[in-house]
């Protein structure tokens, strides 16, 4: 994967155990698993952190530049590791702050500006202006215009069926 316009993803996960210091290790330095298709390849380096240790399980923090689906599950599979939760708390500059779950929010433009600049993607974007006109909704005089567009196809074409067309039926009947 070329990480060209790749930045940092920071994870919170809990897993079941206790996590040694062996398996952090190969977690940092990169562990070879298979993709959804069977592919085997190596994993990019991460930084693997231990944030607390309790009898049912370990709470850590690990920050990738990769991010393929599932790869968190998978290298903690190939670890003998079982992902019990798992939270992704930053992406770049952005973090997830006061937001729950299926919240979001639009980015500032100074937001969008540093995790642009982070990729390296272009920045000299413009600004959107805040047109006050195009935030409030449309009265009816404005909407009563409005004409959707027709499909080529000939209305009664698709209205019944054609003089031959028999509905299956079934031999079996659903008892009550």
């Amino acid at each position: 994967m070329s990480c060209a316009y790749c930045y940092d993803k920071e994870y919170r996960i809990s897993v079941l155990g206790n996590v040694d210091q062996e398996s952090l290790n190969a977690w940092q330095r990169g562990v070879v698993i298979e993709d959804e298709n069977g592919k085997r390849e190596r994993t990019a380096p991460a930084k693997v952190d231990v944030l607390e240790r309790s009898g049912e399980g370990t709470w850590l923090r690990v920050i990738m530049r990769e991010g393929k689906k599932h790869e968190i599950r998978r290298i903690a599979q190939s670890l003998g590791l079982h992902v019990a939760r798992l939270i992704r708390v930053r992406m770049g500059t952005l973090t997830v702050g006061e937001l729950k779950s299926g919240e979001w929010r639009k980015l500032t433009s100074e937001e969008l500006r540093a995790l642009m600049s982070e990729t390296g993607a272009k920045t000299n974007f413009k600004s959107p202006k805040q047109n006050p006109k195009s935030q409030t909704p449309k009265s009816k005089d404005q909407t009563s215009n409005f004409k959707p567009q027709t499909s080529n196809f000939k209305k009664d074409s698709f209205s019944k069926p054609a003089s031959n067309f028999k509905r299956p039926t079934s031999k079996h009947t659903r008892k009550p």
